[in-house]
């Protein structure tokens, strides 16, 4: 199965992190990090990545890099796992709720048949 991703915009305070637990919570266990915490790590995830059906992605900003690289990160079968000092390996990529202050839905640059990616305005 593929990896799916859904982004939730809205403003400060409008509930995104409540909405996006409870949508990762009703699937399985998930993982919570920040855009920047993902950019320290080069892409590479933490250990706990392979327990999780979802991965929360805080933070995420209204930028062209951005959404190249959520493109390129839900379309992969496995992503990079890195701990400290531990070998890297994989696992088959998991399902992703990216949050977002952005509000253009345009932004997100999704083409109609593109089923993986959803776009939810709080």
């Amino acid at each position: 199965m593929k990896a799916t991703a859904t982004i939730i915009t809205g403003p400060q305070g409008a509930g995104k992190s409540r909405r996006a637990r409870e949508l990762a919570a009703a699937h399985g266990p998930f993982l919570e990090m920040t855009w920047e915490q993902l950019q320290e790590r080069r892409f590479a995830f933490p250990p706990g990545v392979v327990y999780a059906r979802t991965v929360i992605v805080d933070e995420v900003p209204s930028n062209s890099m951005a959404i190249d690289k959520i493109k390129s990160l839900i379309t992969r079968p496995a992503v990079r796992i890195a701990g400290n000092g531990e070998q890297r390996s994989t696992t088959p990529t998991p399902n992703f709720i990216f949050l977002s202050s952005f509000s253009d839905s345009d932004a997100v640059g999704r083409p109609v048949s593109d089923r993986r990616w959803t776009v939810i305005h709080t």
